[in-house]
């Protein structure tokens, strides 16, 4: 038995002895879980039996608002020619553009492709056109 269905067997195990003892305070007292979590489980069991204890992820599967690939391109393509460039500047200079994008977001994206550092930029463009300000 792997250990998400001896959780859900657990889980299981609590709703039948409140079945049984017909209190729902004093399973949960045994169990040591609060009231508002055994209703979470016993609606989980309800709408969808035995597979509905089991842990699911907490996160979506799907990310609606995810940042288009496209718009992802232009950003890096623009920072990597623009290495000096701060999250703000790039963001209004997109803006301009027609690309509505906001300074944490282009930070995001350059944290996910690992050039968040105008250093990491000007490296991954081989020098770029522009030189580094000072280090203060």
């Amino acid at each position: 038995m792997t250990a998400e269905k001896k959780i859900a067997q657990k889980r299981l195990t609590l709703l039948q002895v409140a079945e049984r003892i017909r209190n729902v305070s004093e399973a949960c007292r045994r169990h040591s879980i609060s009231r508002s979590q055994f209703y979470e489980y016993k609606r989980a069991f309800q709408e969808r039996g035995f597979d509905g204890l089991m842990d699911r992820p907490p996160i979506p599967k799907t990310f609606p608002t995810e940042t288009p690939c496209d718009m992802k391109e232009k950003i890096i393509v623009r920072s990597l020619e623009h290495p000096a460039w701060g999250p703000l500047r790039l963001s209004d200079v997109l803006r301009l553009e027609g690309i509505s994008v906001s300074p944490g977001t282009v930070r995001n994206i350059w944290i996910k492709e690992n050039i968040e550092t105008r250093y990491k930029r000007f490296a991954s463009t081989g020098g770029g056109k522009e030189r580094p300000g000072p280090l203060i």
